[in-house]
């Protein structure tokens, strides 16, 4: 099976951090429109995974009416993809817009849901914030998991907008030295419900704005970029997305853009 990965693609406002703008909001509609163009060209991936940040919202100040127009807007665009597009949702797209507003805007009714394509099972997984920091998921969503991986007997994969992995954060931009901003707090709790099933091949999150694989007790947690990072100061988005091709247990994640990667499981 293949199927591509686009994340914080933050369309909306431009967001200042250190006082450097390496966030190309106001490209990113560009840059959906040439990826779906890019994506559909490929007749063999079976759904996008959006993995948050899908839009941006406006730090100046909070503007319900705003967010929610902007979220649609944003999603307008994804639309352009000819093949499924299932979403998680992330932090900048949480922070205006209360739970129930984005249930109805992307037509579910809970942000944490699953289905099977073909061999394999899918989980999307909601991971609360506050105030962009001390992400978790919670109590009755965990449950819901244990339940929902109990149900199948498919390989399954996982997918959430912030990590579950111990990532080393050193280097990164957004997130050296602020845990609490990157991964999320309970994440010891999950990953263990993730082994105890014995059947979750591959977990995949956006947010940190770059890529990385680690592996906790022979599963591997991917990380890939966002399509709009400035990644070289150049000025210019990244245009990155990924193709993940799965065989078996074997999980291999391309990154393609400005910022390449190539990362497999088993090696």
């Amino acid at each position: 099976m293949k199927f591509a990965i686009v994340t914080d693609s933050h369309i909306g406002p431009p967001g200042f951090y250190k006082g450097t703008n390496r966030i190309m909001s106001h490209l990113s509609e560009t840059v959906i429109l040439e990826l779906a163009e890019t994506i559909n060209r490929e007749s063999d991936i079976s759904f996008i995974a959006q993995l948050g940040d899908l839009s941006q919202d406006d730090v100046r100040y909070q503007n319900v009416e705003f967010d929610r127009a902007n979220f649609k807007r944003a999603l307008w665009y994804f639309k352009k993809f000819n093949i499924p597009v299932h979403h998680t949702v992330g932090n900048h797209d949480r922070e205006n817009l209360d739970y129930q507003d984005l249930c109805e805007l992307l037509n579910l009714p809970t942000l944490h849901y699953s289905f099977d394509v073909g061999e394999y099972h899918c989980v999307f997984l909601y991971t609360r914030h506050f105030n962009h920091n001390k992400m978790v998921i919670e109590s009755e969503q965990l449950r819901w998991l244990e339940k929902d991986l109990a149900a199948t007997d498919r390989k399954t994969l996982v997918f959430s907008h912030h990590a579950l992995a111990d990532q080393n954060l050193k280097g990164n931009f957004w997130f050296e030295g602020t845990p609490l901003r990157a991964l999320v707090m309970n994440r010891d709790e999950v990953r263990s419900i993730f082994e105890k099933s014995g059947k979750v091949i591959g977990v995949f999150n956006g947010h940190l704005h770059w890529n990385n694989m680690t592996v906790h007790n022979g599963i591997p947690y991917f990380t890939t970029q966002s399509c709009i990072e400035d990644v070289h100061g150049d000025g210019k988005p990244s245009k990155s997305f990924a193709i993940v091709t799965v065989i078996g247990s074997k999980v291999s994640v391309e990154v393609r853009g400005s910022d390449p990667a190539s990362l497999n499981h088993p090696s």
